[in-house]
């Protein structure tokens, strides 16, 4: 594959990430319109947020599996285009329970994509020697529409109701019929290749997914709580506690593409470890002052710069099936570290909003402590030969993957 194709390639994964996360976003921005027009409870508002957590998180270990042994290539796109077909259907069907399947049907979607996407994500760049950066344009994708999911159905829907979310769905059609186009077809990991990848090295694995869930609890407390906090202590708007998630959300764009630049010219495992150690810190500071806004700017790029480089790390220690490491560390332990939220809302009962929002800030140290358990050598983790430090310093090069010719071979760094 051409540098050209590649690019092309990685691309057209990371809009299909982009478009199928946008629904995800889009969900929150539905519940006042559901309360207001559907006559939907804030309890049941609250039971579609479960079910559409649940239901896009739960598969993705199986459907991961599935991508390993090369069968059903065609599920990313189908799972992208139910993604915006269901909810696009959430918001033209009355009565509870049949909205609750849409959303479910739309979770499903999210729950099918996820997993071979970031298979072929990883396929495409490991042998390349910007592995992370390249890596991370495919998870930025999934930033950027989250972040942008409010900002697309709201005004849908504040000109066409509910059933203007039916326009918001055919994008999903359109990109998977691009992504179908992009997508290997029956591309199994057969046992040679399992062998020659490497070891599939679960102790380190299982740490990762640690503070990957740990992270996934900080930040849903904080995207949860900070809007509460600005409105009940604080006492401005609404619309500004809107403001102040999003803008944390946003600087999260900037986070994971800084966090693959630096991942290559540093080294993931020290990359990592150094945005969970920066955000604590930087959250902190915000807590005790504020009304300065700016200062959320720095934590949200903190908060997400570990996030796209465990991702692709936890692909390294399982080599021969990174489907399922995806499925994993973009799924189902980011919903796991999500159900931490209600936890916290109890406890902002009996102890205040600020209290909570104070152990969220500090969570990403226990992060940062089990990142710093990873072997320092990815390819030593994923059972690959001892290579020497690059001079330059730190794992700049040892966290790169072997490089992979046309054929599949492992070829050695000069």
């Amino acid at each position: 594959m051409t540098p050209s194709q590649l690019t092309l390639s990685l691309m057209v994964l990371s809009l299909s990430h982009l478009t199928d996360d946008v629904y995800q976003g889009a969900l929150p921005a539905m519940l006042p319109f559901l309360v207001a027009d559907r006559h939907v409870s804030v309890a049941a508002a609250s039971m579609l947020v479960f079910v559409a957590n649940l239901t896009s998180s739960i598969g993705q270990p199986y459907y991961g599996r599935l991508a390993d042994r090369g069968r059903a290539w065609w599920l990313p796109a189908a799972g992208l285009a139910l993604a915006g077909v269901g909810l696009g259907f959430a918001g033209i069907l009355h009565g509870f329970w049949w909205i609750c399947v849409a959303v479910g049907v739309s979770g499903i979607g999210v729950d099918i994509f996820h997993p071979g996407c970031a298979r072929a994500a990883h396929r495409l760049t490991q042998a390349s020697q910007r592995a992370a950066s390249r890596y991370n344009i495919f998870t930025q994708g999934g930033s950027v529409g989250f972040a942008l999911g409010p900002l697309l159905a709201a005004p849908l829907m504040v000109a066409f109701g509910l059933p203007g979310m039916m326009i918001l769905a055919i994008p999903a059609v359109l990109v998977a019929g691009v992504l179908a186009t992009r997508l290997p077809r029956g591309e199994a990991n057969s046992r040679d290749s399992r062998t020659a990848a490497g070891t599939d090295q679960w102790g380190p694995f299982a740490r990762l997914t640690g503070a990957v869930v740990i992270r996934s609890a900080a930040f849903f407390s904080i995207i949860a709580f900070l809007p509460l906090w600005w409105v009940t202590d604080l006492h401005r708007s609404k619309a500004a506690g809107d403001f102040a998630a999003t803008a944390f959300m946003a600087a999260g764009i900037a986070g994971t593409y800084l966090g693959g630049r630096l991942a290559d010219r540093f080294g993931r495992r020290a990359t990592a470890i150094a945005g969970f150690a920066a955000a604590t810190p930087l959250m902190l500071a915000y807590l005790a002052y504020p009304d300065a806004v700016y200062l959320l700017l720095p934590a949200g790029v903190a908060m997400y710069v570990p996030f796209g480089i465990l991702v692709g790390l936890g692909q390294i220690y399982l080599p021969s099936r990174p489907g399922l490491a995806g499925g994993v560390t973009l799924g189902l332990s980011a919903s796991v570290g999500a159900l931490g939220a209600p936890l916290l809302g109890w406890l902002s009962e009996q102890s205040g909003l600020l209290t909570v929002l104070v152990i969220a800030a500090c969570l990403p140290l226990a992060a940062a402590a089990l990142t710093v358990t990873l072997p320092r050598d990815a390819r030593l983790a994923a059972g690959g030969p001892a290579q020497r430090p690059d001079e330059r310093g730190e794992d700049a090069r040892r966290d790169q993957p072997p490089r992979v010719d046309a054929g599949g071979m492992h070829q050695e760094r000069r």
